[in-house]
């Protein structure tokens, strides 16, 4: 039987994982798997706002791939809210109890994100005293008055009220987004007020995403584009122009998220609003 030197079979055996450091690695692994899983199955759909007798849920950037990845609009009457608050309340409880070492490596300091998911249930399990959601001006009542100012000049204006509400709702407990997100949304303002008026749901969706990514250098050209009236008006000419106009969709999504790509040019005008809102939609 061939005989290897101790360094050869040590090798062999790191490299196989199955050395007793490596089975921890993995162990831990799973662990780390099996918490985040569990924590997108029972807390995950917080991050949301409402609208009318619906809850939508906002997928944290970069967390979800597909359709999961989107803007999700799902029904939530009273039943079935109370019924996803206790069950929200039962998965906090067990996610400490279960994985009281890697709930810590995937969420940070335990104390600090419970306490940011409490936030979140308590402003869902409250009411208005017409019965109705709370309104963002309450969410942020014991904020400082800096902040409140802030919001103050979006949810007053009626056309960009429902933009200030969803994110104010969505950044509840996300400190940094929630104070870096007015300074973002006023530098866009001109672009959003068309887009929000063009498409009102999927521009919404992409507002959020633009201010919730933490390089905004390459939102700016996007929502240019989608914030010029000849992109939803201008008729669209020749098969050629598409695929041009797709690859310049593709290059600032590219751009967007910080890949190196050159700042792209702004496209044409051409009637390509809805398409350039669906793929910007997909690809970020």
């Amino acid at each position: 039987m061939r005989s290897h030197p101790p360094a050869t079979r040590r090798l062999r055996g790191e490299r196989r994982g199955a050395g007793p450091r490596g089975r921890r690695t993995s162990s831990r692994r799973r662990a780390e798997r099996a918490a985040r899983a569990e924590l997108q199955e029972g807390l995950g759909w917080l991050r949301g706002f409402p609208a009318g007798d619906a809850w939508c849920v906002l997928p944290r950037l970069g967390r979800e791939r597909g359709s999961r990845a989107r803007l999700r609009r799902e029904p939530l009457d009273e039943a079935s809210r109370r019924e996803r608050f206790r069950t929200s309340r039962c998965a906090l409880r067990a996610l400490e109890r279960r994985f009281p070492r890697a709930l810590e490596r995937v969420v940070g300091e335990v104390g600090a994100w419970r306490a940011r998911v409490e936030l979140r249930l308590r402003a869902l399990g409250e009411r208005s005293e017409g019965g109705e959601w709370l309104a963002a001006r309450e969410l942020l009542s014991a904020r400082p008055r800096k902040l409140r100012r802030a919001w103050g000049r979006w949810l007053a204006d009626p056309e960009l009220a429902p933009l200030g509400q969803a994110a104010v709702w969505a950044f509840l407990d996300e400190a940094e987004l929630l104070t870096q997100a007015p300074r973002r949304l006023a530098r866009w303002e001109p672009w959003l007020r068309e887009l929000l008026r063009r498409a009102p749901d999927h521009g919404l969706e992409l507002a959020l995403r633009a201010c919730e990514d933490s390089s905004a250098r390459g939102w700016g050209p996007l929502l240019a584009a989608l914030g010029d009236p000849r992109r939803w008006e201008v008729p669209q000419t020749g098969a050629e122009e598409a695929r041009s106009f797709a690859a310049r969709v593709r290059e600032s999504a590219r751009f967007q998220r910080g890949s190196g790509a050159p700042r792209p040019c702004s496209p044409r005008p051409l009637a390509a609003g809805p398409r350039l809102l669906r793929d910007a939609l997909e690809l970020s």
